[in-house]
């Protein structure tokens, strides 16, 4: 369902996630599988943010030793 509400580049950019997400699930998905899928990527790349947060203080604590 297209949300006539949105910008077009988002609705555009909406459509273009949905299709990687099909072509790499391999099969259609629906609004809730993207938005679902979108949640998870985010949470992944705040916690990678900040185990590399904790990584680069460990490391600058060990060069100061």
């Amino acid at each position: 369902m297209i949300d006539n509400h949105q910008p077009a580049h988002k609705r555009q950019n909406k459509d273009s996630f949905k299709q990687i997400l099909a072509a790499v699930y391999g099969h259609p998905v629906s609004d809730q599988e993207a938005a679902d899928a979108l949640f998870t990527l985010t949470e992944f790349f705040k916690l990678l943010d900040v185990m590399d947060r904790e990584q680069n203080s460990s490391k600058q604590e060990a060069d100061h030793v």
